[in-house]
């Protein structure tokens, strides 16, 4: 229900832990949610248009070069618990370079090799519910002019 009082019954399956196909506006509500064994879960959440996570390191379109680890830091509200960092060489997050589970705001990744990659972090809950994913940036690393990149002894 809204805490204006206005209620509003949504049924969600079990094992579901999305509502993402519904509409909501934003503002704050409170949640309730009934389990099989009439267990009653409430809390209050907030709904917000725009994610709750803001990247703030690297800048986008950042080029950095190519060095032992790139710093990377995001700002979350309250709700978050844990956080998934998503750094891919597509937009689509399909070919992944790196996928790491935190509980701090912060990320340090050695070493990733010269090209462009785009970033993201999913946020979770205290009840492993997935919350809003911050926008996508990128970034791009470079290997510094008179830099040579050895490969193995044996070769």
């Amino acid at each position: 229900q809204g805490l204006d009082g206005k209620k509003e019954e949504i049924k969600i399956a079990p094992g579901q832990k999305s509502v993402l196909e519904k509409k909501f506006y934003e503002g704050d509500y409170k949640l309730v949610l009934l389990g099989d064994n009439g267990k009653k879960d409430e809390r209050n959440i907030s709904v917000r248009q725009k994610p709750h996570i803001a990247l703030e390191r690297p800048d986008a379109g950042s080029h950095i070069g190519l060095g032992p680890r790139i710093h990377f830091r995001w700002k979350a509200d309250e709700y978050y618990a844990k956080y998934v960092i998503e750094i891919s060489k597509d937009l689509a997050f399909k070919d992944l370079a790196l996928k790491a589970e935190t509980k701090l705001n912060v990320a340090f990744v050695n070493y990733l090799a010269p090209g462009t990659y785009f970033w993201h972090v999913r946020g979770f809950d205290d009840k492993d519910y997935l919350l809003p994913t911050s926008d996508n940036s990128t970034f791009s690393v470079y290997l510094p002019k008179g830099v040579k990149i050895r490969g193995p002894a044996s070769k």
